[in-house]
């Protein structure tokens, strides 16, 4: 399954923009699409894992993915623990994590890893807001296994005893790759 992001830009110092869109896939792969609002021309340039690429038009685009994909593999991946019994509430449908504080955490691959034992899972992370522990939407902190927010207060305290509803909780969804 590939992951639409959308982009906007110029070309040097040209005031002209052009629109497109970049799909990261699932296996690695990387493909950019734009429109050319200058030449009127749609543009499109696709580079699989092993950076073998596929051109349909401006050959310095080529340069410019070809950094990208570097930098994003060379990047370590972001990882966040779990607790024993939390990581098996992913087998049961967890799909979202709060932790209190603002997380830096960004959209795409996320590691999650056991506290105690072994296990490690690979979620892609698809949404990311802050909020006070009070306003996290309902259906947040019941897909994160609370039943309403003093419940969650209650069981968070296990992790941050020291939380009150009036600090800032990071709410991170995510959906599972397929096995």
């Amino acid at each position: 399954m590939d992951f639409p992001i959308e982009i906007m830009f110029s070309h040097d110092q040209d005031l002209d923009e052009s629109k497109g869109k970049i799909y990261l896939s699932k296996n690695g792969g990387l493909t950019i699409s734009w429109y050319d609002c200058m030449d009127h021309v749609r543009n499109k340039i696709t580079i699989d894992k092993d950076g073998l690429y596929k051109l349909s038009n401006m050959e310095e685009v080529l340069k410019i993915a070809r950094n990208y994909i570097e930098r994003e593999m060379k990047k370590e991946m972001q990882k966040l623990m779990l607790a024993e019994d939390i990581f098996d509430a992913l087998e049961t449908g967890k799909k979202t994590t709060i932790r209190k504080g603002r997380r830096d955490t960004q959209l795409g691959d996320l590691m999650f890893e056991s506290v105690e034992t072994n296990r490690q899972e690979v979620v892609n992370v698809i949404n990311v807001h802050y909020c006070k522990l009070s306003n996290v939407y309902i259906g947040d902190l019941q897909n994160d296994g609370f039943k309403d927010h003093h419940d969650m207060w209650e069981q968070m305290k296990r992790f941050y005893p020291d939380i009150t509803f009036d600090d800032e909780v990071t709410t991170i969804k995510f959906t599972r790759w397929e096995k």
